[in-house]
């Protein structure tokens, strides 16, 4: 509620970018909050205004995820088939699986291959690394892992470069608005006018068009979402499945908008859900179906690099869910976020720690740096060492746990 009492209060100060002209939005998305230059980046996107695309580009140098995932929305936007081989290596190197998928389907849209960006996308989603108890897959650590990647590709594929099915999308929920697969292809056609039927249906009776309308704000990838979301995250006066799972799904919208500012509110959550939902006697679906999990991704996937220390605090966690701990998710998270200090201490800490933090480092492509510890007196350590020279190490191995 605050964040959203801010926001409107700085539109009026400094004008809302959804009211600015052309001239204006360039002027926004060259600098200043990342959350203002993602809308005024947007709104460019939305006019297919052409003149932004120079700042798009600029855009995928910011550390802000949510600035690469709107500068390239809006270079699909313009599809440009001269950006088709830049957006796939841009896509090469990027380590956050939003902007991975936004890149993906903005090559599609300027004319690349449809099998050569979505096989660069798996790649970069998935993410085999050594760990404590061996290899894992951390694409699995929650969720679908690829399977929704794919469908999300699609999806945008199909629907992100279209004017006409996002029209027929509209008139659809307009029609029905429990039409729960329309309100999914609204958010995927990721246009900023549509932020308001995707509020309105947050308020719907149904549960079941609630929690999609919840993972929509986090398709459509607008930052004025973000108190929405946080509001949805903090709500504990539900039915227990009920509140457990819609937070699951806050969690995982909110790391989607990309917005380091999402950081602390995140890891208040973090610990929230550790000591009342988790930690209380009885609280069974606390540990069955653990919220904490997708807030530790969220961390990674928002570009919270001012909160790693908490993602290191939980490489050694291998048993604190029924999922198999929290380790996976943390190191899924450090890897998206790229080096980070906060990394050194754990290479020299207990085996578990230690061991998960060389997976890390694998992640981030130092493999010769981890190899390095494969003469190292401590056994877990040595061993994911020995695992890192091995060259399945980045692709799926013949069988992968994900716990």
């Amino acid at each position: 509620m605050h964040g959203r009492w801010r926001r409107a209060l700085r539109d009026r100060l400094q004008g809302a970018p959804e009211d600015a002209g052309a001239g204006t939005l360039l002027e926004l998305a060259a600098g200043g909050r990342p959350e203002r230059r993602i809308r005024a980046l947007r709104q460019l996107g939305g006019r297919r205004e052409a003149r932004g695309r120079a700042l798009a580009w600029r855009a995928q140098d910011e550390a802000a995820p949510g600035l690469r995932r709107a500068g390239a929305w809006l270079l699909g936007r313009l599809g440009d088939p001269a950006d088709a081989p830049r957006l796939l290596t841009a896509l090469a190197a990027e380590r956050q699986p939003e902007v991975a998928l936004a890149l993906a389907i903005a090559a599609v849209h300027a004319g690349a291959s449809t099998e050569d960006s979505r096989a660069l996308l798996e790649s970069r989603v998935r993410r085999v690394v050594p760990t404590s108890r061996g290899l894992r897959d951390l694409s699995q650590s929650l969720g679908d892992g690829l399977s929704e990647v794919r469908a999300r590709f699609e999806l945008g594929c199909r629907v992100g470069g279209s004017d006409r099915a996002r029209q027929d999308a509209l008139h659809a929920l307009e029609a029905d608005p429990s039409d729960g697969v329309a309100l999914t292809e609204v958010a995927a056609a990721g246009h900023p006018d549509d932020l308001p039927v995707l509020l309105g249906a947050l308020a719907d009776p149904g549960r079941r068009i609630r929690h999609l309308a919840v993972d929509a704000l986090g398709l459509l990838g607008d930052p004025r979402a973000l108190p929405e979301l946080l509001a949805v995250l903090q709500a504990t006066d539900v039915d227990p499945g009920h509140g457990f799972q819609q937070r699951r799904r806050a969690a995982r919208s909110i790391g989607r908008l990309g917005l380091p500012e999402a950081g602390p509110a995140l890891v208040r959550a973090v610990e929230a859900e550790a000591l009342d939902h988790e930690g209380r006697p009885g609280a069974g679906l606390g540990i069955q179906f653990p919220v904490r999990g997708a807030l530790l991704l969220a961390l990674g996937e928002a570009g919270a690099r001012a909160e790693a220390a908490v993602l290191v605090g939980h490489l050694a966690n291998l048993h604190g869910s029924a999922l198999g701990g929290f380790h996976l998710p943390a190191m899924a998270a450090l890897v998206a976020l790229g080096p980070v200090p906060e990394l050194e201490p754990a290479l020299e800490a207990e085996d578990d720690t230690a061991a998960n933090a060389l997976g890390v480092l694998v992640g981030w492509g130092e493999l010769e740096r981890a190899r390095a510890y494969a003469a190292d007196p401590r056994p877990l350590v040595a061993a994911a060492a020995r695992l890192a020279g091995r060259e399945v190490v980045g692709t799926a191995p013949p069988s992968v746990e994900s716990g």
